[in-house]
């Protein structure tokens, strides 16, 4: 769960702890099959410039298998590293598991797959 605001999560966490129903509004979206958007190939989030603001925003992109990219952002690359490793380590495994998936297919097919004109129809 996403929450679109501190000041949302933080009302969370006093409600989940009093045994409350959740109160505020939350950003569910799966990451199976997403990708991460960077635009450098340094593997670092990127970061933008607001006038109105001293420092730079940090964010990342996802673009999931269906849907609208997500945009994670924080002032802050302190706070923003722990959020983008965890999605970037989910997102590796879900690949690799992908990978293995369709592996494990082609293998079966190669050994067991049709058998066209092998005279056996």
């Amino acid at each position: 769960n996403m929450f679109y605001r501190k000041r949302d999560y933080d009302i969370a966490v006093k409600e989940a702890h009093a045994g409350h129903k959740i109160s505020v509004k939350v950003k569910q979206f799966d990451l199976r099959g997403a990708r991460i958007i960077l635009k450098g190939r340094d593997g670092k989030p990127n970061w933008v410039d607001y006038p109105s603001e001293r420092k730079p925003w940090y964010y990342i992109t996802i673009l999931p298998r269906k849907g609208y990219p997500i945009k994670i952002s924080s002032e802050s690359l302190d706070e923003l590293e722990p959020v983008y490793s965890a999605v970037r380590r989910f997102v590796r495994k879900d690949m690799e598991a992908r990978q293995e998936y369709q592996m494990g297919r082609s293998s079966y097919n190669k050994n067991y797959g049709s058998r066209k004109g092998s005279g056996s129809d």
